[in-house]
């Protein structure tokens, strides 16, 4: 018998009453943009370069606004189907120390079910709206993240920020998804990605 039954139990339904509040969590809803924001829309993502990032989580990227490393927006990047090997990683000018936060939209042509994965080296993250859907963060050699699934109520254009980093050797990105009515996955394509000039 426990020496304290007593805080036993209390611990037991602390533990219980956790995993309730987890598990009643409300999903959160994703919002298409206005239909004016979406008119000003210019194609391919918006990438913010952090130089120097020597981190092995891409959850390590500051703020936009941060002074603790160099900082600057690049030329838009119109798609995520990229083998870097030891080369520039997107238009950086950098093959190493490279912090990538890519901001826009995703166009969702038709309500229903997307599932996306990712094939990158080193670490990211994909967010629609405040939705976390694609997490393989820490530094890794090249791999495929966990395919990651989204239910879309209404056609539009979606906020979406992806940050990516490449630490040091060979990079690589690659986005892929499977959109409702296709069996297979491709490469997410160029003419549904946007971001606002």
């Amino acid at each position: 018998m426990p020496r304290y039954p007593l805080f036993s139990i209390l611990l037991f339904w602390s533990f219980l009453a956790g995993a309730s509040c987890a598990m009643l969590q409300p999903t959160l809803q994703l919002s298409p943009l206005s239909e004016e924001m979406a008119k000003t829309l210019q194609p391919g993502l918006q990438p913010r370069y952090f130089a120097k990032f020597m981190a092995r989580d891409v959850r390590e990227l500051p703020e936009d606004t941060s002074s603790q490393l160099k900082t600057w927006l690049g030329e838009p990047i119109a798609r995520l189907n990229n083998q870097f090997g030891e080369g520039e990683v997107f238009g950086s000018g950098l093959s190493r120390g490279i912090g990538i936060r890519m901001r826009g939209a995703i166009h969702f042509r038709t309500p229903g079910t997307y599932t996306f994965q990712a094939f990158s080296n080193d670490g990211i993250e994909m967010f629609i709206g405040d939705m976390l859907v694609v997490s393989d963060p820490a530094q890794h050699s090249d791999r495929l993240s966990q395919e990651a699934s989204v239910e879309i109520q209404t056609e539009g254009w979606y906020p979406v920020r992806i940050d990516y980093f490449q630490r040091k050797g060979t990079a690589a990105l690659q986005l892929f998804w499977t959109a409702p009515g296709s069996g297979a996955m491709t490469i997410v394509p160029a003419e549904v990605y946007g971001h606002f000039p």
